[in-house]
């Protein structure tokens, strides 16, 4: 049984495993991210909108744009947790790990059915991009994603 809605139904798929270690454990890391920081965050674990502006937030104070790069897998609790949310709060959003390399997260799309004519979500590029660039922030990724079921 997966913890996480998928396009892949295997347990013998390795990428499918390592999102749900991010779902067992994802909140605790990122509750580790916002300790560093000694700031207060309004961060509920519910996967939600404001938790995503929080994630923004506890981003930019961990690693201003100064600073040097993060390892990659920095990213890694912050693009699911992105992923989740939209999984959790956009109808029939699905991870889509169909051909990704196993256990390559970066390959890791969300499949949203009535998004047409955009690029595909990928997480945790766009956390990585966030960082790089500062535009389009999680909230915006989820916004979009939103918005489009209206």
């Amino acid at each position: 049984m997966t913890l996480i809605k998928t396009n892949v139904q295997t347990d013998n798929n390795q990428t499918i495993k390592m999102l749900e270690m991010m779902k067992a454990n994802g909140v605790n890391l990122l509750n580790v991210g916002f300790q560093l920081t000694n700031k207060p965050y309004h961060f509920k674990g519910d996967y939600s909108e404001s938790d995503l502006l929080s994630l923004e937030q506890c981003i930019s104070d961990l690693y201003p744009s100064t600073s040097e790069a993060p390892l990659i897998n920095t990213f890694i609790p912050y693009g699911f947790y992105l992923g989740e949310t939209i999984v959790n709060n956009v109808p029939n959003a699905i991870w889509d790990v169909q051909n990704v390399e196993d256990g390559d997260l970066f390959g890791v799309k969300i499949f949203v059915p009535h998004l047409k004519n955009i690029d595909p979500i990928r997480p945790f590029q766009k956390v990585r991009s966030f960082w790089l660039n500062g535009k389009e922030g999680l909230v915006d990724v989820f916004k979009s994603c939103k918005a489009s079921t209206a």
